[in-house]
């Protein structure tokens, strides 16, 4: 987001400057941070940071800067889209946070979750699509969709699982952590 005290019109003139980098806050990360960025926050990403990135719908991204690369700036669009009101300072999910829970909106609900032992089931909820993102662990996961199919993951993959998989179960080597992502009921 932006820092306290951005207006629209001193933003505008960042951007055109080529100074919009010092208007936006900095925040350190760690392994395991979780942030929740609402629609029209201004976000960027330091070298060696990745992340797991989950978001509304979208196919848009309007860039206020490109740190020298040479692609395309959209002014007039970014103007319209930010927020203007500085973000909570708050990580609700930081690392070691108590919970499973990351966050609940209306459109989407983030779960971070840790396989036990080998015989720990992962809940995945029949007739809700879901994503399985695995961030971390060894060993491999199984997701047995039924009928005899079954497909093996490992951590950096993302699974969908549909809403029409009516019985699902997956499992996985003790210490796999992953991200469960599912969509409200409709």
């Amino acid at each position: 987001g932006v820092n306290p005290g951005v207006t629209p019109a001193k933003f505008r003139e960042g951007i055109e400057s080529d100074t919009v980098g010092q208007l936006i806050r900095r925040v350190d990360v760690a392994v395991g941070d979780f942030h929740y960025l609402p629609a029209g926050t201004v976000h960027a990403l330091g070298a060696g940071v990745l992340v797991a990135e989950v978001q509304t719908p979208s196919d848009t991204t309007y860039r206020v800067t490109d740190w020298g690369r040479g692609r395309e700036i959209h002014v007039d669009q970014s103007m319209q889209c930010i927020h203007f009101t500085p973000t909570d300072d708050a990580a609700p999910g930081a690392a070691g946070a108590a919970g499973n829970r990351l966050i609940d909106t209306p459109f989407f609900t983030v779960d971070r979750l840790t396989v036990a032992g080998p015989d720990t089931p992962v809940p995945v909820s029949a007739g809700r699509c879901t994503a399985l993102m695995f961030v971390g662990g060894a060993g491999p996961i199984s997701i047995d969709y039924g009928r005899g199919g079954a497909l093996e993951a490992r951590p950096g993959d993302t699974v969908l699982v549909p809403a029409a998989l009516a019985d699902v179960s997956v499992s996985a080597a003790a210490g796999c952590t992953f991200l469960r992502i599912t969509l409200p009921e409709q």
